[in-house]
């Protein structure tokens, strides 16, 4: 427990404070968040002798083009000559891959049309036809998750 419970009560008999069990499960609940957000996942890469490393919510897309993969985080952009394949076992399960070249976050898709993924800020990944439907069929199990 966070205080001794007698103590408390005798400190707070009345006003906003009284309610004990109230506060403790909100300063619990306050510090289970703060340990989840310590131990965020992210993504770690080395490129020319230098180690990156960026958490997953921030990637929007990892692109593999002759030999190195590029990853798209807001407004850094990290490289690593990893495979794509490598880098799709360490990411999460918001990541899909759509075409042979392309890893990407769900979270920034706002729209799917023709064989193309829309991410903000108006970034267009390319669909291969192979991975269209299996694409569209995660993606909407992705954005309706949650809704009842």
């Amino acid at each position: 427990e966070t205080y001794h419970k007698e103590s408390y009560l005798e400190l707070h008999p009345t006003g906003p404070k009284h309610d004990y069990d109230y506060h403790t499960e909100a300063m619990d609940r306050a510090m289970e968040h703060l340990a989840a957000e310590r131990q965020e996942s992210r993504l770690t890469v080395t490129f020319q002798n230098r180690v990156s490393a960026v958490a997953l919510r921030d990637i929007s897309y990892i692109e593999f083009s002759v030999r190195s993969a590029t990853i798209h985080a807001g407004t850094r952009v990290l490289r690593t000559y990893e495979k794509l394949s490598s880098l799709q076992q360490r990411v999460d399960s918001r990541f899909i891959q759509c075409h042979k070249s392309y890893l990407v976050n769900m979270d920034y898709v706002i729209g799917f049309q023709g064989n193309t993924l829309e991410l903000c800020g108006g970034v267009e990944i390319p669909v291969s036809q192979s991975r269209a439907k299996v694409t569209r069929e995660t993606l909407l199990h992705h954005l309706t998750r949650g809704i009842s």
